[in-house]
């Protein structure tokens, strides 16, 4: 081999695989029953432990360590890759090829020629012998021959550009007619027997959830301020320790006065809340069963909370997360006992206790019926605005616009329609195309109403000539991204995933 080597050092250096490297091992005999040289096999390509171990190493070696699974399923899509490349009859490089690439690779490179004894280290080092290095740089050229042809070739016109730019980045000229829902309300029939079928088949949004009614007291740093009482002499020594900006006068003393008397009262209320939130604790502690007590102890008002509170309800409210455990713990709304002293944030501190508790429970139907009663009304009225408009959009489709009610046009980028409308909504706009100076109409659904919208023109951004060139690079690139993931669905349908007797280190350990 490397007499033919010596003989070639003008080849360009070897092309890498665009997927990591897979290291697949040959020429050994083996009498072991089948299966047990591999972990999993795509057709005649196999995957083993050492090559999931030697791949993990090259990750970390690089710098992107990859966990065990990750490597196992980047060399199984390589497997796949090789496998349709066999079926397909790729080609693969010639043993003189090969050797006129391997010259040119620095690894193997002393003060610019090639060294045989840095060669072969390598290959010790990779526990590999010299054929198997060369059945690794073809299977290597298969995988990335593959993936080329799955990856290249796609040419994009300037009309899919322009489309796709239109989509992105375009602007339209829009008007609409509205089908509001309530404009239908009347219209819907009622009785108790529609009412009841449809609470039949709604009956869990009709369910109460656990509620509770709330008394709490409340010991804040706000209201510990106002009880701190200030000496003239902690004034005096305030404003003698006064900071000022470099650059600026001390204020006189009158004129600092309220703003120092502020600043010491809430210092004292801070520190005085450590020790009151420690009696706080512990009267609600001595109390369980009752806030009242512990209201008129530390001289603070009892509050209540009348309405019923669901869980949904306070974490709208955006309370912290212990404060909602303690609010729905058992300990208020089983044994109805005080809760621990609660941080609401922002220097304020509660004990709360559950005043009243309702329990989860279905309704029936003579207790939810006015509840059902506008749900049902709600959604037939949205049945019949969206009726309404789709025999509207049928008549436009005609060029009937008769009785239409058209609202004025607006020009709207798609950015805009796609953040207000929702993508569904978006897509519907995308899809009704102006076509030789004639508009295009669809329909469109909102929560109140049904929107019968018409395209009347559709107009790329001023910089679109520069724009046009990126949008085909992106065309070209979800293409074959579509192409590719077509043809791996292909490739593992015509070539199942059939396992061995090795396992990967996780699974040995379970």
């Amino acid at each position: 081999m490397f007499e033919i080597v010596e003989k070639n050092r003008t080849a360009a250096q070897i092309l890498l695989g665009l997927i990591a490297v897979t290291f697949v091992g040959f020429g050994v005999g083996t009498l072991a029953a089948p299966g047990s040289d591999y972990i999993a096999k795509v057709g005649d390509v196999k995957i083993d432990t050492f090559q999931v171990n030697e791949l993990a190493r090259a990750a970390r070696s690089s710098g992107t360590p990859l966990d065990e699974q990750a490597v196992y399923q980047t060399l199984v899509q390589q497997a796949y890759l090789e496998a349709g490349a066999r079926a397909a009859n790729v080609g693969e490089p010639s043993l003189e090829h090969i050797q006129q690439e391997l010259v040119k690779d620095p690894q193997f490179q002393i003060d610019g020629q090639f060294s045989k004894a840095a060669f072969e280290n390598y290959l010790r080092q990779r526990g590999l012998n010299e054929d198997q290095f060369i059945e690794e740089m073809r299977n290597q050229y298969r995988r990335q021959t593959m993936f080329s042809l799955l990856a290249g070739g796609n040419i994009v016109s300037d009309i899919q550009a322009k489309r796709l730019l239109a989509v992105m980045d375009g602007e339209r000229s829009l008007r609409s007619v509205a089908f509001e829902a309530k404009s239908f309300a009347g219209q819907v029939p009622v009785s108790d027997d529609l009412l009841q079928k449809y609470f039949d088949a709604h009956k869990a949004d009709y369910a109460l959830p656990l509620a509770v009614k709330l008394e709490y007291v409340e010991l804040s740093v706000e209201e510990l301020a106002k009880q701190q009482s200030v000496t003239a002499e902690e004034l005096q020594q305030a404003y003698q320790n006064m900071a000022v900006p470099s650059g600026q006068e001390k204020p006189d003393f009158a004129a600092a006065k309220a703003g120092l008397e502020t600043e010491l009262r809430n210092r004292k209320a801070s520190q005085s809340l450590i020790t009151e939130r420690e009696k706080l604790s512990q009267l609600a502690f001595e109390h369980p069963d009752s806030l009242q007590k512990v209201a008129e102890q530390m001289k603070l008002p009892l509050q209540k909370h009348e309405t019923w509170l669901s869980r949904s309800e306070a974490e709208a409210s955006q309370l912290p997360a212990p404060v909602l455990e303690a609010m729905f713990g058992d300990d208020v709304v089983v044994r109805r006992h005080n809760s621990d002293v609660l941080d609401m944030g922002n220097g304020v501190l509660r004990v709360l206790r559950a005043s009243d508790v309702s329990q989860a429970r279905e309704q029936t139907f003579e207790e939810a019926k006015a509840a059902v009663r506008q749900d049902y009304i709600a959604v037939e009225s949205a049945k019949l605005a969206q009726a309404a408009a789709a025999a509207a959009l049928e008549k436009a489709n005609s060029g009937n616009h008769a009785g239409l009610s058209w609202s004025g046009v607006e020009k709207i980028g798609s950015p805009q329609l796609q953040q207000n409308l929702g993508m569904d909504n978006f897509s519907a706009i995308l899809k009704a195309r102006p076509q030789n100076g004639k508009p295009a109409y669809t329909v469109i659904k909102l929560p109140q109403a049904s929107l019968l919208v018409e395209v009347q023109a559709v107009e790329l951004p001023a910089d679109s000539d520069a724009k046009l060139a990126q949008m085909r690079e992106l065309a070209g690139q979800r293409t074959a991204e579509s192409f590719y993931a077509l043809y791996m669905q292909y490739l593992e349908k015509r070539f199942p995933l059939q396992s061995g007797a090795q396992k990967l280190n996780s699974e040995a350990a379970n």
